[in-house]
């Protein structure tokens, strides 16, 4: 395995120092910015699971998970997220309601959010 390769493998995520982290379902995506790496799962369409975005550093430790984006009254929105990607030093991730974050990668916190429907 080269060095800073992290394979995956159904729900594993299998890492450079040997760790397998088995998450709950299999990858939709994973976007790599070095020092962690973005992953979205893929949650089937008839399970209730919004919180499916995940930072995972190199060594295999969680960083973060996605929290639910709030609207402009401030109250949370829970939807599955369905794919992510990298927009420059941003990690982009899909809402399925048509809904962009832009989160930086290595806090997850969500730096803006646009309606792309």
């Amino acid at each position: 395995m080269d060095e800073g390769t992290v394979i995956v493998a159904g729900p594993n995520l299998i890492f450079p120092n040997g760790k397998i982290l088995r998450l709950e379902f299999g990858v939709e995506a994973l976007v790599d910015f070095g020092d962690v790496i973005v992953v979205c799962l893929d949650v089937p369409p008839y399970v209730s699971y919004d919180e499916n975005v995940f930072g995972i550093a190199k060594d295999g430790s969680i960083l973060w998970r996605i929290k639910p984006l709030r609207n402009a009254k401030g109250d949370s929105v829970r939807m599955r997220y369905v794919g992510c990607g990298r927009d420059g030093v941003f990690a982009r991730v899909n809402r399925w309601d048509g809904v962009l974050a832009f989160l930086d990668p290595r806090t997850g916190e969500v730096d803006h959010a646009v309606d792309a429907r």
